[in-house]
């Protein structure tokens, strides 16, 4: 097979094709042809044309204008690489509109000039047909390669082209009007001969852990945990041949769920779990093009077959403090909105939406269906059923998988006005509740004094546990559902991975960019929230920070820096600037503030004995005083509140006496679990037996070094741990470029707002 890959032609591109190169390792080197990216879709239409095989890697902007523009299109994406490059300023190259900065695209004159770049001819042109539907007439020219520069010589009112950097736009006095496309990388091929419907194809699968859950603490899924009622085991028992073998009957079973809920009986749908309840009323009333309002993060399934449906799907985003954004979603409301789904309490936030609240969407959205998943009702206390009769537009899902303990048996139900219900029975499946569940369902329904006593044993529970996490400064959110919300920080993955390995299951959230460092833990019986507390403990005490000493937990400006630029300048008669010492440091290979400074003596060409340099460098340091000028670069506070969750070490190649003295003096010498020294390793850093050695005095399991030099950096790597950079004063950009080149996780000009990164 050949492989065409797109050629680099900028630095940015040339740093995620390398990413993207990865997903066609297995093909041969010699059979990977490098060739423009704009030129591979052609050039891949091409062979399949001849019966050949190949793939193309190239951007999902020029295969989209591949496909725009082609008639025989005979191409499909594999696959997507997506960019996230915080250097590009949209996180990825886009397709804009740009004009003179200051205005916008209602200060440009009906009838302007616009550059476009010629391989996204197809794009801008369907794109200024939607403007030139406004009235806009526009002159169109298109120009090959890059259009931005042109603009200094007035050649356009509007340009379009993909923008990455955005830098050259800047300068030429241009900004975004709009954006058109987002590109990311894709693989493409041939088309299957049977290909399902273009928008079935590019959805993604929704693919949660289905499998090996048995056996282990399952707090992932939001089951009830303690299982069903002893009536609904004997009712499944009491099963018969002629209930198996024959299809099952639903009036009995109905009539007494509408009892048990208060309802008429053609006021329900029963369903095949939640999942079916909520692609029925979407398929039943929203169609292509459809504007569907989901409040995000939240149940998945719902975006999942609004996408299947082929509406046009407006999410609006939780408050940051994860309460519901109800000014937003009232506002987003409109005329061509045609449904709009309240999850109550929402999962995976376990945050409510106000009664009032719901009410206000109900009024506004009059001519919407508004979705209601009360999954979770009981365990918040409240639900609209009783409000429903109040409003025509209201359909209410809720499900006997979470307090009634039957997820096994897939067992939901609609509850809506007998209009829409009826519509969509249409389109219900005739037996998609089976008779085993039908048994279920009676057992259940007949009796709610379980899920009562249930509810009250979770909701104590929760609170307990949410207590507990406090106690250990692990932020949480209010909940009112089975399960909670945590935010572990840097930690989540560690964590996630630890109750794994001990077979605790829990979910990660951490895909939604506002639940970055989530986890959400259902709750159950104490047995299982004690399981849960007691790994999280044992977890965070097998965490460690390791810390240099110098320039990172204390201030040496004045006492070692000092030294060496005393001592640098007794043995050469020349000024030594701190610019001078960053430097020599930034270059790597200084075990100690000896070594470095006998390499600055060196570099002014002069050669001095290191014992007459270490002498004359400790007369300045002990016997001076500079010692007790050193002061804290984080404060005693900051280190107790890290002390509370991790263990803490220092491993510096700083002598054992001098450490001690200098952490007494300065009150903290308590606070570490292990220090190591140049007295207690042979070689000092880049070599790793240090950070080694104080890893196996702390026992810990996950750990990060915070260092401020290159050797630091390469100790922890060849440690196998992460590590964290502290800026020196002295340093600038390019000392931030050599960390974050060499593989720093974050590079802080403050060692305190190292609480911030790794909480």
């Amino acid at each position: 097979m050949i492989a065409f890959i797109l050629a680099p032609k900028n630095s940015g591109l040339a740093a995620y094709r390398q990413k993207a190169f990865l997903q066609l390792q297995n093909t041969q080197p010699d059979r990977i042809i490098e060739a423009r990216g704009e030129d591979i879709p052609f050039l891949l239409s091409e062979f399949y044309e001849k019966g050949k095989n190949a793939l193309g890697l190239t951007g999902e902007d020029l295969f989209n204008e591949f496909c725009t523009s082609s008639k025989n299109n005979n191409l499909k994406v594999i696959k997507r690489i997506t960019w996230n490059d915080p250097n590009a300023k949209f996180k990825k190259p886009a397709l804009c509109l740009l004009g003179p900065a200051g205005k916008s695209i209602n200060d440009i004159s009906l009838n302007a000039t616009v550059y476009i770049s010629a391989k996204y001819r197809a794009m801008a042109c369907k794109y200024l047909g939607s403007l030139e539907r406004l009235g806009f007439k526009f002159k169109k020219v298109f120009i090959n390669g890059c259009v931005e520069p042109n603009i200094s010589k007035g050649l356009a009112d509007l340009v379009i082209d993909i923008v990455y950097s955005g830098k050259s736009m800047e300068e030429e006095g241009l900004e975004v009007y709009e954006k058109i496309f987002e590109s990311n990388f894709v693989i493409i091929g041939q088309k299957e001969a049977i290909e399902p419907k273009r928008r079935i194809a590019e959805i993604p699968p929704y693919t949660p852990p289905l499998e090996g859950r048995r056996g282990k603490t399952r707090l992932d899924f939001n089951e009830n945990l303690k299982g069903c009622q002893q009536r609904v085991l004997d009712a499944i028992r009491s099963i018969t041949e002629e209930d198996i073998s024959a299809y099952p009957e639903y009036s009995a079973v109905r009539g007494k769920m509408a009892k048990y809920l208060n309802i008429a009986e053609n006021e329900l749908i029963l369903t095949n779990g939640s999942d079916e309840a909520i692609k029925l009323a979407i398929e039943a009333f929203v169609g292509e093009g459809d504007e569907v309002i989901i409040p995000s993060p939240t149940f998945p399934i719902f975006e999942f077959y609004a996408k299947v449906a082929g509406a046009k799907i407006r999410e609006i985003s939780y408050n940051e403090d994860l309460s519901f954004p109800i000014n937003e979603v009232l506002e987003r409301i409109s005329n061509n909105t045609k449904l709009v789904v309240l999850v109550n309490p929402n999962n995976p936030t376990g945050t409510v939406v106000d009664t009032q609240d719901i009410e206000r969407i109900c009024k506004k959205a009059a001519k919407s269906l508004v979705l209601i998943d009360e999954a979770y009702w009981q365990f918040s206390g409240s639900t609209f059923r009783e409000k429903m009769s109040e409003y025509k537009n209201v359909a209410i899902l809720q499900t006997f998988s979470k307090a009634f303990g039957l997820a096994g048996l897939r067992i939901g139900y609609i509850i809506s006005n007998k209009t829409t219900i009826s519509a969509i029975r249409k389109i219900t499946p005739p037996y998609s509740v089976n008779a085993i569940a039908l048994k279920a369902i009676e057992a259940a329904s007949e009796d709610d004094i379980f899920v009562r006593e249930y509810v009250n044993e979770v909701i104590q529970n929760r609170e307990l546990t949410l207590k507990r996490l406090q106690e250990l400064q692990i932020k949480t959110f209010p909940s009112s559902a089975n399960f909670i919300l945590a935010n572990f920080g840097k930690s989540a993955q560690a964590l996630n991975e630890f109750l794994k390995s001990k077979g605790l299951l829990v979910r990660s959230m951490e895909k939604n960019p506002l639940l970055k460092g989530c986890l959400r833990i259902t709750i159950g019986p104490l047995k299982s929230c004690n399981a849960f507390l007691k790994l999280i403990e044992e977890f965070y005490g097998n965490r460690g920070i390791l810390f240099d000493m110098d320039g990172v937990l204390v201030d040496v400006s004045n006492s070692y820096r000092a030294a060496i630029a005393k001592t640098a300048e007794y043995f050469t008669g020349q000024k030594i600037l701190p610019a001078d010492m960053q430097a020599v440091k930034e270059r790597g290979g200084c075990n100690n503030d000896w070594d470095l400074t006998k390499k600055i003596i060196k570099d002014k060409g002069i050669a001095i004995p290191k014992e007459k340099i270490i002498e004359k460098f400790q007369e300045f340091y002990l016997k001076g005083k500079l010692i007790d000028k050193e002061t804290l670069l984080i404060s005693k506070n900051v280190l107790e509140k890290l002390k509370s969750k991790f263990r803490l070490a220092i491993v510096t190649d700083r002598p054992r006496s001098e450490t001690g003295y200098t952490l007494q003096r300065l009150g903290i010498n308590g606070l570490f679990d292990a220090i190591v020294t140049a007295d207690d390793v042979r070689t000092g850093k880049p070599d790793p037996q240090g950070i080694k050695l104080a890893i196996s005095n702390l026992g810990t399991i996950d750990n990060i070094y915070i260092g401020d030099s290159i050797d630091d950096l390469q100790a922890a790597k060849s440690a196998g741990i992460e590590f964290i950079a502290v800026s020196p004063k002295s340093a600038g950009r390019k000392f931030e470029d050599l960390m974050e080149k060499n593989g720093a996780l974050k590079t802080l000009k403050d060692t305190a707002k190292i609480l911030e990164v790794v909480e």
